[in-house]
C-alpha cells in the first residue's frame, strides 16, 4: 500500500512538472512574440524619425533659400528706392531742359528693367 502511494505521489508530480514545462514554454512563445513586434516596431520608429529628420532639414533649407531670396529683393527695391529719390532730387535740381532729359532716361531704365523681370518669370 504505501508502494502504491509513493507511486501514485510520483506520478502526480511528473503530471504536475509536465504542466509546468507547457506553461513556461507557452510563455516563452508569447515573450518571443512580444520581443518580434517590439524589434520590428523598432526599426519602424527608427525609419520614421529618420523621416522627420529629412523632412526637418528640408523645410529648413527652403527657409534658409527663402531668407535668401527676401534679402536680394529687399536689396533690390532699397536700390530702386534710392535711385528714384536720386533721380527725383536731380529732376528737381535740373531746368526744364534738363528735366525732360532725364526723365526720358529714367522711362527706358525704367521699361528695361521690367523687360528683365518679365523675362526672367518667362524663363
Amino acid at each position: 500500500m504505501l508502494v502504491s502511494f509513493f507511486v501514485i505521489v510520483f506520478i502526480a508530480e511528473i503530471v504536475v512538472t509536465f504542466k509546468i514545462i507547457e506553461i513556461i514554454r507557452m510563455w516563452d512563445k508569447r515573450v518571443c512574440a512580444v520581443s518580434e513586434q517590439i524589434v520590428s516596431s523598432n526599426k519602424k520608429i527608427q525609419t520614421a524619425f529618420t523621416d522627420l529628420r529629412v523632412e526637418i532639414n528640408s523645410i529648413l533649407l527652403k527657409l534658409n533659400k527663402a531668407q535668401i531670396k527676401i534679402e536680394e529683393e529687399k536689396r533690390k527695391y532699397t536700390n530702386k528706392v534710392l535711385k528714384y529719390l536720386i533721380s527725383t532730387a536731380l529732376y528737381l535740381l535740373l531746368d526744364n531742359k534738363g528735366k525732360k532729359i532725364f526723365s526720358t532716361i529714367e522711362l527706358a531704365i525704367s521699361v528695361a528693367e521690367y523687360v528683365k523681370l518679365y523675362l526672367k518669370k518667362i524663363a
